[in-house]
């Protein structure tokens, strides 16, 4: 596991692609559970249902596997600060199915 994170560390120190920014990501710490776990501005979910506090803002993104027709949406446990917007998501996009990993 320590290999793994490693990696995912290098990988994140040597991309300059456009399509790897993280300025949402910044621009909203207080609602992100893990701050060395980036949310990419290229695919991240946008929340549309404007309901006060408005922001689009929740650490989701959408990510498509090789070998499988849809495309999922891979998120950290809401905060709570951000539960009202974990389930403003899941209505949103219509999520069937919500699973939770955790250690």
């Amino acid at each position: 596991l320590d290999g793994l994170k490693q990696e995912y560390k290098n990988l994140l120190a040597s991309s300059k692609s456009p399509l790897q920014k993280t300025e949402a990501f910044r621009e909203n710490a207080q609602r992100n559970r893990y701050p060395d776990i980036v949310c990419w501005d290229a695919t991240r979910v946008q929340l549309t249902h404007d309901v006060p506090p408005a922001t689009d803002y929740i650490h989701a993104n959408w990510v498509k596997f090789d070998n499988f027709d849809r495309v999922y949406i891979l998120t950290q446990a809401p905060l709570q600060n951000t539960i009202g917007d974990f389930w403003r998501m899941v209505l949103q996009c219509q999520s069937p199915s919500i699973v939770n990993l955790t250690q």
